[in-house]
């Protein structure tokens, strides 16, 4: 018997040093965890991840020399390029940012990338921003789609 409750007394000293452990890892000034494996936050969702949600695709208006009537998203662009290419939404999403922040360079570099690897049969398309809740979007499909610019292959 007083080997169980020994053995009772360790598993709950255990876990209350591991609790209380995981309340110290977690910085009330920064409102952020410092996590140290295996001592964690408890805290797990104390952070509520942003409701609204922004990434920049584009809509193709011309492939091969002719205009598409009407003009379609990436995501649906299977016939001309690979949009469940995760390099090519990465780098769509990062020309969109680059585009915010004004760096034109930046957006040219990365621009010329895309349409050399991902989109090279696309001579004229239109950068994208998506907004959007996600839960929304889920459930009703509603995405409010801003055109940021234009750009034509060949041309800055």
């Amino acid at each position: 018997m007083k080997s169980y409750r020994r053995i009772w007394r360790a598993i709950l000293l255990g876990l209350v040093a591991y609790g209380i452990g995981g309340f110290l890892t977690f910085d009330i000034a920064k409102k952020k965890s410092n996590e140290l494996f295996p001592v964690f936050s408890w805290f797990l969702f104390a952070e509520v991840p942003q409701k609204i949600h922004v990434r920049y695709t584009i809509r193709i208006h011309r492939v091969d020399g002719r205009d598409l009537a009407p003009p379609i998203l990436f995501a649906a662009a299977e016939a001309y390029a690979n949009p469940k290419s995760v390099s090519a939404n990465k780098l769509i999403d990062e020309i969109g940012r680059a585009n915010e922040r004004q760096e034109e360079g930046e957006v040219q570099r990365m621009r010329g990338t895309l349409e050399e690897n991902q989109i090279n049969r696309v001579q004229r398309y239109e950068l994208m921003k998506l907004t959007y809740d996600p839960v929304e979007r889920y459930q009703t499909g509603k995405v409010l789609e801003e055109s940021i610019r234009f750009f034509e292959k060949g041309r800055p």
